[in-house]
This record gives C-alpha cells, structure tokens and sequence, in this order.
C-alpha cells in the first residue's frame, strides 16, 4: 500500500506550491541527471531519479512508488514536518580516471505552520557527514569524482581531478 494516502494527513494546493519553490531549488543543481534521496523521522529513505526528457523533468522513484516527488515531498512534511534531503547531481564532466563527476548538496527542509523551509548544508560539514559511517563509528573511503557542494559556491573536492 502507498503510504501516500494513509491516515487523515490532507495535503492543500498551498503545500505544493510551497513545496514547488524547493523543487525549484533542486532543479536548478541538476544538468541531466540526478538522484534525489529523502529521509525522515517517519518515513525510511527513499530515492528518486530526476532526469531531463526532451526539456522536460522526469521523475521516477527506486522504490516503485506512485505518484509524484513534489506530492510526495508535501506529505512527508504535512506528517513529520521536517526531513534531510540529498541531491547527487552527475556533470558532464570527468575525473582523471574516467569517473563521471558529482555533485553532492545536503539541505534540512521543516514545515513550520504551513510555510515550507529549507536550509542547504555547508559543504565542509556535508563532507564530514558523508565520510563517516556513524552507525559503525568508523571512517568511509572518500568516493571518487564527488564535489560536496554548499550554498554561494561553498566547495569541497576529492582528489581524483
């Protein structure tokens, strides 16, 4: 069943459009492709695939859930009213061994009394968070041909390129 449509959680056209302008916010980190992924307090991480078509956004989930990512979005926030968003964008570019290169952005999104909020994450302290396994406590090996990206240009590259 699609939790989707679980509960009493009723969605109005206000939090599309709300949630439209961080859509916006996403689309505009993305050339071809991307990997959106979205994590919440009530609801597992799932991911979805957001590509150009023709000059048109497609969105397709990993999860082979229904529906679309901004409705999906605005649940999320109606039910658990905040969840961690992160956009793997992929560049035509790249590295020296031939890895296609990525783009990384963290952000916090909360729904504070109908008005939807985002915050992107520095890159510095979304680097930190992506080489550490905190479940395990343990140091991860730095992925190749990844740009942690942050707000105003805020950059910081692996060294493969």
């Amino acid at each position: 069943m699609d939790d989707q449509n679980e509960g009493s959680t009723q969605l109005s056209k206000d939090d599309r459009v709300n949630v439209g302008t961080f859509m916006a916010e996403l689309s505009k980190h993305v050339g071809q492709k991307a990997i959106i992924t979205v994590v919440s307090k009530g609801h597992g991480p799932e991911s979805w695939i957001l590509k150009k078509d023709g000059g048109e956004w497609i969105f397709q989930s990993l999860e082979g859930r229904k529906g679309d990512l901004q409705s999906r979005l605005a649940f999320i926030l109606a039910d658990d009213e905040y969840m961690a968003v992160v956009l793997r964008s992929y560049t035509d570019k790249r590295d020296t061994m031939g890895f296609v290169i990525k783009e990384l952005r963290g952000y916090r999104v909360w729904n504070r009394d109908g008005d939807i909020e985002y915050h992107q994450i520095n890159a510095q302290e979304l680097a930190s968070a992506g080489k550490a396994d905190v479940g395990m406590g343990k140091k991860l090996e730095p992925e190749p041909a990844l740009i942690y990206c942050g707000p105003d240009g805020d950059r910081v590259a692996d060294k493969t390129y």
